[in-house]
């Protein structure tokens, strides 16, 4: 069993933890500027492929500050944790589009119990055999879920919406009431903005179409970080060092890093959620030294190599 208190003792001395508001301003501006000048588009030309390249840009931008409500809820941004909610609520919410009270407790769950069986809610599904042969159709799903997974990624923002509203619908609060408020202000603008520039019909059309573009970022952006990687048994107890073994890193570069949102350092975030991204690159070399002497894998490959190795993983996940 390792403890990791040499590794803790190596990244807090060092000041890694420290909050890095210069970092979070300007990334901040460059998200905004990013969406503001997306949402231009429709209002300047009538051609669909500019339209569609818009549309493109409107997704990357929004998921981008997505990535920053990411942050928000692990309160890597702020000291003060009623910042974090505040504007954790602002760009996860109301311009994500995804409660950021649900982000905040399903994720959360996801961190303390990391490829868990069913104490991770992130694809638990992905991990039993039994809930696809428990319905119609289920095993034909399940004999093709190495092919149907990839493109299940279209489906994922409309799922985290109906997830959103579930959460608020369940147990109503003061608190949920306002997220309800933000997520139908969300809906009107996005759909007041395709209806408005492009007529009722196609902008319904590019409404569902930008649902799927956000459903394939997110699934892009999430499926490398723990899919394929080792399962811990339900009845173990979780020790903090499973964290690395749980998780899968990219191979870093200045794109790669902020096309993911740091999430290609999912090794060093899940051994830290606190920590601001901009601090990952450093770490990792630190928590990289650490497990080769300590003889825990560290897995790193690169984007195309994680889909090998998750396609792999769901193709014997297949045969169950």
């Amino acid at each position: 069993m390792h403890n990791l208190q040499s590794l803790d003792k190596s990244v807090f001395t060092q000041g890694f933890m420290k909050r890095q508001y210069s970092y979070y301003i300007i990334l901040a501006i460059i998200n905004m500027s990013g969406l503001i000048l997306s949402v231009g588009i429709f209002f300047i030309t009538d051609s669909i492929l500019i339209l569609i390249l818009g549309l493109a840009f409107l997704t990357f931008f929004r998921v981008q500050i997505g990535f920053l409500g990411h942050d928000l809820a692990h309160d890597q941004v702020f000291k003060n944790r009623k910042y974090n909610r505040f504007f954790g609520y602002l760009s996860g919410t109301l311009i994500m589009g995804v409660s950021h009270g649900f982000w905040r407790s399903t994720h959360n769950a996801h961190h303390d119990h990391t490829n868990q069986g069913d104490n991770d809610p992130d694809f638990p599904f992905l991990r039993d055999a039994e809930f696809f042969k428990s319905f119609p159709g289920g095993v034909f799903i399940l004999r093709n879920i190495h092919l149907l997974f990839f493109p299940s990624f279209m489906l994922g923002y409309y799922m985290y919406i109906v997830q959103s509203l579930q959460f608020i619908f369940t147990k109503i609060t003061a608190v949920k009431i306002y997220e309800l408020f933000l997520l139908i202000v969300n809906f009107i603008a996005y759909a007041s903005l395709f209806i408005v520039t492009m007529g009722v019909t196609q902008g319904i059309i590019f409404l569902l179409l930008h649902f799927v573009f956000i459903g394939i970022y997110m699934g892009i952006s999430f499926a490398p970080n723990h899919l394929g990687m080792e399962e811990i048994q339900e009845d173990e107890t979780y020790e903090r060092y499973f964290q690395i073994i749980t998780s899968r890193n990219l191979y870093p570069g200045f794109l790669v890093n902020y096309i993911f949102g740091g999430l290609n350092y999912q090794i060093e975030h899940h051994l830290y959620q606190t920590m601001p991204r901009k601090n990952y690159p450093e770490v990792a070399k630190i928590v990289k030294q650490y497990c080769t002497e300590n003889n825990i894998p560290y897995r790193e490959t690169t984007f195309l190599g994680s889909y090998k190795e998750i396609y792999a993983s769901l193709k014997e996940f297949s045969k169950s």
